[in-house]
């Protein structure tokens, strides 16, 4: 995973900033730990060296203190945030919406603490690399399995009435199986305890924090995340997997610019062999219009499954 340095991205026509977030980088050479951390703890879990780096986190490996076999994942927030209330109310969110789910594509919460100061969550290891990375090398053999394997786990969300919100390649692991997992819960948002009074009187942001890439359009226009909004930004994952391109509507100039027949040209030059019904799927979930995609990842699971291509294969995540 690469550091993307911070950034500006201002839509055209619209008055919402979008911020660049800094990516996550699991190479030790574009940070360095910090050594009070190393063999500190929080409780029994014993961190041990860093393996990932995020804008507002970094990663240990860790160990518990009765099993030095056992691999732990301990996200502590970085050093310079260490008293912003925003952020760390935000990371404590994060802890409580893992606490929520079991699936074997996300990773399980374990205990809620401090190190050094800093807060400090410890989760269930999920092994692999990331898919982001694993594009841009040329390695990603299975590109229909790994966009099916997160769709399925982002599907899993949307059943519990939980939006991501920052989905991403960056934010998706790939082990040696083909088996996807999905990260960085801080910007998820729980549809079921947002009231009808908050919809209603909810304050239009002046800025969001999200790659611009994967945004979508109604997001720039004020309205509020939505499973809708996650099957966008699951669209553009797919299309970054099967064309290496994003999606027109993705440019920053191109924000209402439909698909048009060289878009499917795209698709069948990156995938000579490719059901055009997949491509059809992926371009769906990229429609400017929300009410044009499909409402929540579910149903485009559901749809994804009926495709021979991917019924006969058991569940990647």
């Amino acid at each position: 995973m690469v550091v993307v340095g911070h950034g500006l991205n201002q839509a055209t026509a619209d008055t919402i900033q979008v911020i660049a977030e800094p990516g996550e980088t699991r190479h030790h050479a574009l940070a360095m730990p910090d050594a009070a951390l190393i063999n500190a703890s929080v409780g029994p879990y014993i961190l041990r060296e860093l393996i990932a780096v995020g804008g507002t986190a970094e990663v240990y490996r860790g160990t518990h203190r009765d099993d030095s076999r056992s691999t732990y994942a301990v996200k502590v927030i970085r050093q310079e945030l260490r008293t912003d209330a925003v952020k760390i109310k935000a990371f404590a969110n994060e802890f409580a919406f893992l606490r929520r789910f079991s699936h074997p594509g996300i990773p399980q919460a374990w205990r809620y603490g401090e190190v050094q100061g800093r807060a400090a969550m410890v989760m269930g290891h999920l092994p692999g690399q990331n898919l982001g990375q694993v594009c841009l090398s040329g390695k990603a053999k299975d590109p229909i399995g790994f966009f099916h394997g997160l769709v399925e786990v982002v599907a899993h969300l949307h059943e519990q009435q939980v939006v991501h919100n920052d989905l991403k390649l960056d934010n998706v692991l790939v082990d040696g199986h083909g088996r996807i997992g999905l990260v960085d819960f801080g910007n998820a948002k729980d549809q079921a305890q947002e009231g009808l009074f908050a919809r209603l009187f909810r304050r239009t942001p002046t800025q969001i924090f999200a790659t611009p890439t994967y945004v979508a359009p109604e997001l720039l226009r004020g309205k509020s995340p939505s499973k809708a909004s996650d099957v966008y930004s699951l669209g553009v994952c797919g299309w970054l997997l099967l064309t290496g391109k994003p999606p027109p509507s993705a440019e920053p100039n191109q924000r209402q610019t439909p698909v048009t027949s060289a878009d499917h040209d795209m698709f069948r030059r990156a995938q000579p062999g490719l059901d055009p019904r997949v491509a059809s799927l992926v371009k769906r979930c990229t429609s400017i219009d929300p009410k044009s995609r499909f409402p929540d990842a579910q149903i485009l699971a559901a749809n994804l499954a009926q495709l021979p291509m991917l019924s006969s294969r058991r569940p990647r995540a």
